[in-house]
């Protein structure tokens, strides 16, 4: 099986730790590893680095290079502009079906956290084995959600179609980001799951959705397509590229869910998009989680990291608290409030001063 590892996110909801020039996957919150690399080191178990491949955009490739030495320069779709997934999927397509013999892959997000590996790695096999039975069909992964999350989108599941080693459903309805009402009612069914982005389906599977479906890209992947190998490969990547509409792959199953598969994950899964994620996974509710030059008394339940070496930051009597401190910003939140973020980074981006600070 191959891997396609996204890594081209901005991370927004880890400012200001995460910024546009170094998002949040080329940083370490657990550990010494950074995201990227914990990601590759998790995969790498399972599947060897000539079948990973990377989606980032050129101004990452420098970053990623040096991260992750081993996986060949022919294995990176280098996206010159921002198009959403859609593109960057079909692309890496073409790039799996010159470059891999394997006709099986699985998504991968660069800035998930997974401490189960052994579990995961024996679901992607357990799903590739159904798929070499069905080979038309595409597998998400889905998760039981914990609690009414209003971020992720959900997947309603249907008729059991695979009762051998990992349950496989149909799915019944895609459902966008819900509003809180909405989410109260997806978690207490019982009938829905997360959905994590990780989806696992064969190469020919998804180039002729893009040709049913997509047209207007399928289109333009057959001009990129009889370059792919050549040297002038990557060239005529970034001028066809620029061509393609704007679209997320995902859009296709609101429409017609009837052409995805779900498999509840038997692993562990969190993705980390905001503090207060990175702040519970590795600490109880009620203790404190220190990075860098840090000094605390009276202090509970709160996210302290200070990336400025030359700066001492201190504590006194709060709770709850996240703060996060780089040499150009200084973030003081609530932590039970941490997924209000984004309103400070709209006013950044409006404001033609503050913005060199994204």
């Amino acid at each position: 099986m191959n891997a396609i590892i996204f890594a081209g996110g901005v991370g927004s909801r880890l400012w200001p730790a995460s910024t546009k020039a170094k998002p949040k996957q080329f940083l370490s919150f657990f550990g010494q590893l950074t995201m990227l690399e914990k990601t590759h080191q998790r995969i790498n178990k399972g599947i060897k680095n000539n079948q990973i491949f990377i989606a980032t955009s050129e101004s990452h490739i420098k970053e990623i290079k040096s991260q992750l030495p081993k996986i060949p320069n022919t294995n990176f779709l280098l996206e010159p502009v921002r198009k959403n997934r859609g593109p960057a999927l079909g692309v890496a397509m073409l790039l799996l079906k010159h470059y891999s013999k394997d006709p099986y892959f699985t998504t991968v997000w660069s800035d998930d956290h997974i401490n189960q590996e052994e579990l995961y790695h024996s679901n992607l096999l357990e799903i590739e084995s159904y798929l070499k039975k069905n080979p038309k069909d595409i597998v998400a992964v889905g998760v039981k959600p914990t609690n009414p999350n209003t971020s992720f989108r959900y997947v309603q599941t249907g008729k059991l179609v695979n009762k051998e080693s990992i349950p496989i459903y149909q799915v019944d309805k895609f459902i966008d980001k819900p509003k809180l009402a909405q989410a109260n009612k997806l978690y207490s069914s019982g009938k829905h799951f997360w959905n994590t982005g990780y989806f696992i389906a064969s190469v020919d599977t998804i180039l002729g959705l893009y040709k049913e479906h997509f047209p207007e890209c399928y289109k333009i992947l057959e001009q990129i397509k009889p370059f792919i190998g050549k040297k002038n490969e990557r060239a005529k990547i970034k001028e066809y590229y620029k061509k393609m509409p704007s679209f997320d792959f995902e859009e296709l199953f609101f429409k017609k869910p009837n052409l995805l598969k779900l498999a509840p994950a038997g692993f562990d899964w969190q993705d980390i998009g905001r503090w207060d994620a990175v702040k519970d996974i590795q600490s109880k509710l009620p203790n404190n989680l220190l990075k860098g030059l840090t000094v605390t008394h009276n202090t509970k339940g709160s996210l302290v990291f200070n990336y400025n070496p030359n700066q001492l930051v201190s504590t006194l009597c709060v709770e709850n608290l996240v703060i996060v401190v780089t040499p150009e910003a200084v973030l003081v939140a609530d932590k039970n409030k941490a997924g209000e973020l984004k309103k400070i980074i709209e006013t950044l981006e409006k404001d033609s001063k503050l913005k060199k600070y994204l």
